[in-house]
């Protein structure tokens, strides 16, 4: 019988050993090696099953690191400050698919979990519509559990690139000077 301590460390090893490649492969795709970043991938997608997570460990690091990319953007932001979420409509249209499918997930969670202005979740439902009943990131995972190794491959990269260009958009967004009325 293990114990439920050692079961724990070993799921939050799955989860920093998938954090930790696709950090590298999203580093690699910022800087134009797209060879090297699939490398990362590919090792991320020999990790074993995330208990915890309840999915497989890199596509959920994938999804957990644009969840963090656009919560940590409305943590940042100021009051009234909506360049996180322009940046992200902006995104939308250009995304791949999948990482069009996490980005509304991402924006649903926002809308129903954070405390952002009723604009913001106007905003959000017309951009995302839906029930409201997607909480989590489980939701999205379970429609992709049993997927082939070359298919999660595709959609671990379209993240990593959504990612990749989110942030650059983000950055430009928030660090245009103010002009001076």
């Amino acid at each position: 019988m293990r114990s439920n301590l050692l079961h724990l460390s070993e799921n939050q090893a799955v989860s920093n050993a998938a954090d930790n490649l696709l950090v590298k492969a999203t580093r690699a795709i910022a800087s134009g090696d797209r060879s090297r970043a699939e490398r990362y991938v590919d090792r991320a997608l020999e990790l074993p099953w995330d208990q915890m997570a309840e999915a497989e460990a890199a596509p959920q690091a994938a999804h957990m690191a644009l969840y963090r990319m656009v919560t940590g953007a409305i943590q940042r932001s100021d009051e009234g400050d909506q360049s996180w979420l322009d940046a992200a409509e902006a995104r939308i249209p250009r995304c791949g698919v999948h990482a069009r499918e996490d980005l509304l997930e991402v924006l649903r969670v926002v809308a129903n979990d954070y405390q952002v202005d009723r604009d913001e979740v106007r905003r959000i439902r017309r951009l995302a519509p839906g029930d409201g009943l997607l909480h989590g990131t489980g939701d999205i995972m379970l429609t992709r559990a049993g997927a082939d190794r070359a298919t999660v491959r595709v959609i671990v990269l379209d993240l990593l690139d959504a990612l990749v260009v989110l942030e650059r958009e983000i950055l430009a967004r928030t660090l245009q000077p103010t002009r001076a009325t």
